[in-house]
């Protein structure tokens, strides 16, 4: 699920929403965490990720080529040297 937060509130009142939900949130606590990145570092990028990814559905807010230049940028912050 990728904690797509901008669709939650409509679910959480589901019977076993709230435990679907926490397992799959510490499922991706475990993914990232074994990635390799620093925590700061990609859980900025995740959460960036996921704004970029709600904003995108609002068009007038974000453009397909600031929605490409944004997620170059992150990209790029996954490559990058952890100590910079």
């Amino acid at each position: 699920m990728f904690s797509p937060t901008s669709l939650l509130n409509a679910l959480l009142d589901a019977p076993g929403t709230k435990a679907l939900l926490q397992a799959d949130a510490e499922y991706w606590r475990r993914f990232f965490a074994d990635d390799g990145l620093p925590a700061a570092r990609y859980l900025v990028i995740r959460h960036a990720a996921e704004g970029l990814a709600a904003s995108s559905a609002v068009t007038p807010y974000l453009t397909a080529d600031e929605l490409n230049v944004a997620r170059d940028a992150l990209l790029d912050l996954t490559r990058s040297d952890p100590s910079t």
